[in-house]
């Protein structure tokens, strides 16, 4: 028995996103259109990107007519795309693209982070919307999970993430990477709030001139007194704390 559970688990294994899982009645898909798309990917791991009717039909529980539905109503569901090629010997083919399911997964997943991180009515904006504004540009999903685990899983309160963005957009700085690695500098030291930050920069002031910042921001009326700053990424400054 134990050699033939090892077999098994030697078998071929179908990775599915999680939030595959958690959003597809969001897309509208229901329960058995989901298992046929698990089998789908199933057979794409197994070389085949276009299974026959037959070959599902062998491991649903659903016969060819009803296949056959659910693939036309995916495909109008925007979910689903039947593409028309050739494979190497030149000869027509057709495979299954699940590019169009992923795409609305991450639209319903980035979607989601956003209502997530939103502030309280009477804030100015939301968390996620000032990343975008101060970078420029929408936010991919990844950094929205990144703004999400700083808040659900480290702990950083809004206050100090937003303080660290304004930190880093200051110095020029607008990526992800210089955010962490001011905040994980502020956490190592014990600092919560905006204020220790800015008292902590203080001290570092007075043992070191900092460099001067790449440009000075224009102060806008609604703007809280800025930081002074300096390059949180240098070594030496990891040394001196």
């Amino acid at each position: 028995m134990d050699a033939w559970v090892a077999r098994l688990w030697q078998e071929p294994v179908t990775v599915l996103p999680h939030a595959l899982l958690r959003y597809y009645r969001k897309l509208g898909i229901r329960d058995d259109e989901m298992m046929f798309l698990i089998h789908l990917i199933a057979f794409r791991t197994e070389g085949k990107a276009f299974p026959s009717v037959r070959e599902l039909e062998a491991r649903m529980s659903a016969d060819a007519t009803q296949i056959l539905s659910m693939v036309q109503r995916l495909v109008q569901q925007g979910v689903l795309e039947v593409e028309q090629g050739t494979d190497e010997q030149g000869l027509p083919m057709e495979r299954f693209d699940l590019s169009p399911l992923y795409r609305r997964l991450a639209e319903v997943w980035a979607n989601e982070q956003r209502e997530a991180l939103r502030l309280p009515q009477n804030e100015p904006t939301d968390l996620y919307s000032l990343f975008e504004k101060e970078f420029g540009r929408p936010l991919s999903p990844l950094e929205c999970e990144a703004i999400t685990l700083w808040l659900e899983e480290d702990g950083y309160s809004e206050e100090l993430v937003r303080a660290a963005l304004r930190e880093a957009v200051y110095c020029g700085k607008r990526n992800f990477r210089y955010i962490d690695r001011i905040l994980l500098e502020w956490h190592k030291n014990g600092i919560r709030t905006a204020e220790e930050a800015r008292a902590y920069a203080q001290r570092f002031r007075e043992r070191k001139e900092p460099r001067p910042p790449l440009h000075t921001p224009p102060q806008r009326a609604d703007d809280e007194e800025p930081f002074t700053f300096y390059n949180w990424l240098e070594e030496d400054h990891a040394n001196a704390t």
